[in-house]
């Protein structure tokens, strides 16, 4: 649930700009928020699955260690440099680098929309540490009612902004998001064990330099882990909008849509993260086995028993939502069958192999 309403903050905004300002504005919307996904979000949040390692480790071994926290603060640090190291050059150069891949218009609506790009990256980023924090502490209901508050307002700061233009539409997202995270900060100090484990504010300790390179250790493969496996289907999205905005925007509908089928399997990895890895810490081998199993085989049953049904039966309504109808879609919903199995794979293999830290299995193969 938590990973699926997640989505609806990137989905909802998107969706607008596809029924409100057309297939030219989504297509190069798509294009613009697609870019920073695979070029820079995923990197970063490929960095912060090793707060989800070393955390689901930490808590297996001492379920009140501070450590935690330490950990939280160490993977802020990294993530925050890394956003500001990948996002810098790109976000100076928005419309040049654009204008290398896309006709005139695309680029240039494209760079509209990134304009306040740096305040939904900020926020999301800083959100998902917490979010991983807390989440492998066995208390996901923290961000879930954080994120139910962000997709709450979105609707709300959308209709207000959107109507002023494409770079309104992303400040709406950025506001959402900030307001998400105000939110997961704020329910996070609210409960006592949660101030425990986070203990003091700990900045020059967290760059202690030994530790950070355990983590960098972790950080720096899943970070190429992340971006290989979900950068690729962003990368679909940016090469069929060179094609055109008919073809761009309809693409973008299809793969916004299976992101929404696949969201469960988002939620899947981060709970096989955190029961594999506080298994790994706590020595329970036999416990490790069985969670990952038991996550593969709800992946399967989900894509079969939910997904497919709905891919069959509701696709097209799923499309409209978007602004695209069945006439561009053709055939393509019978493939989805099979690759929003695949993806939901996927995502759960990753959640695995983070809590027992085997990025160098998932690394080569995605």
């Amino acid at each position: 649930a938590n990973y699926f309403l997640t989505l609806l903050l990137s989905v909802l905004p998107l969706s607008v700009v596809g029924r409100e300002h057309g297939q030219a504005s989504f297509n190069a919307a798509s294009v613009g928020f697609f870019l920073i996904s695979a070029v820079v979000w995923y990197p970063v949040q490929g960095m912060l699955f090793a707060v989800d390692t070393l955390c689901s480790h930490e808590f297996g071994r001492d379920k009140l260690s501070d450590g935690m926290g330490l950990i939280l603060q160490r993977g802020l640090l990294v993530a925050w440099a890394a956003l500001a190291i990948i996002l810098a050059p790109l976000y100076l150069n928005l419309e040049a680098i654009l204008s290398f891949f896309y006709e005139p218009r695309t680029a240039k609506l494209a760079a509209e929309f990134l304009v306040y790009c740096p305040l939904y990256l900020f926020s999301v980023t800083t959100f998902t540490a917490f979010m991983k924090f807390v989440s492998n502490q066995m208390l996901p209901s923290i961000p879930l009612v954080a994120t139910a508050a962000g997709v709450a307002i979105t609707p709300i700061i959308q209709k207000s902004l959107s109507k002023w233009g494409l770079r309104y539409v992303m400040l709406g997202m950025g506001i959402a998001t900030f307001f998400q995270l105000m939110v997961v900060v704020s329910l996070t100090f609210s409960i006592q064990r949660m101030r425990k484990t986070f203990g003091s504010i700990r900045l020059f300790e967290a760059l202690c330099w030994p530790d950070m390179k355990t983590f960098l250790k972790i950080a720096i493969p899943s970070s190429v882990f992340v971006a290989a496996e979900a950068g690729a289907f962003d990368a679909t999205i940016l090469l069929a909008a060179t094609v055109g905005d008919e073809v761009g925007s309809a693409w973008s509908s299809l793969m916004n849509t299976e992101f929404l089928l696949v969201s469960l399997a988002n939620g899947l990895s981060v709970a096989s993260c955190a029961k594999v890895g506080s298994a790994v810490g706590s020595n329970q081998p036999v416990n490790v086995r069985t969670y990952a199993v038991a996550a593969l085989l709800g992946a399967v049953g989900w894509s079969i028993f939910v997904n497919v049904p709905v891919i069959l039966f509701y696709f097209d309504h799923m499309m409209a939502f978007f602004g695209a109808s069945a006439e561009q879609i053709g055939g393509v919903k019978y493939i989805f069958l099979f690759t929003q199995l695949f993806e939901s794979l996927e995502y759960t293999c990753q959640g695995i192999f983070s809590g027992a830290n085997a990025y160098h299995l998932g690394t080569p193969l995605f």
